[in-house]
């Protein structure tokens, strides 16, 4: 027993030393967590769904979360969290501090709508078709952030490219 918790606090911090932080995007005064941990002290608001019509309606991935936004425009909030880009967590920040953790979920790091803190030179970008700017954003993250003809450190998502990094 003493062998497996020793095992689990090991993975445990090689899983948490191996986040590196990012500065989130922000669309229109609020703060976007896509597959990025808020470590910013927040309250919970609200858990806001997209409707399938809404969905359907959508060309790209800023154009989701400007449907996001206008959807919840009375409402105050800080930033809004998703992993899929069709639920959202709505949140008020409780500090002015803005920090997210970029986890290692896919083999890479994945910032999506969110910039590195580390120094980085992009080494290839890729257009994201058509198809997958309508799909929930773990699933594209999942998809661009294999690239076997490249050795990089992390992918950037946004707008509709990903950029390739390495770290400085």
């Amino acid at each position: 027993m003493k062998h497996l918790f020793t095992i689990t606090l090991i993975i445990f911090s090689l899983i948490t030393t191996a986040q590196n932080t990012a500065k989130p995007s922000n669309i229109e005064g609020k703060d976007i967590y896509v597959l990025s941990v808020n470590t910013t002290p927040s309250s919970f608001v609200k858990n806001v769904q997209l409707t399938k019509e809404e969905i359907a309606g959508i060309t790209d991935f800023e154009s989701r979360i400007k449907t996001i936004l206008n959807k919840e425009k009375n409402i105050d909030f800080d930033a809004i969290i998703t992993r899929d880009g069709n639920t959202i967590k709505l949140v008020k920040y409780k500090s002015t501090s803005i920090d997210a953790k970029i986890p290692n979920y896919f083999g890479k790091e994945v910032y999506f709508f969110s910039t590195p803190t580390k120094k980085y030179k992009v080494v290839s970008s890729k257009e994201i078709n058509a198809t997958d700017l309508q799909k929930a954003f773990y699933t594209v993250a999942n998809k661009y952030s294999k690239n076997d003809e490249l050795s990089f450190d992390a992918v950037i998502i946004s707008g509709n490219k990903a950029a390739y990094i390495q770290y400085k």
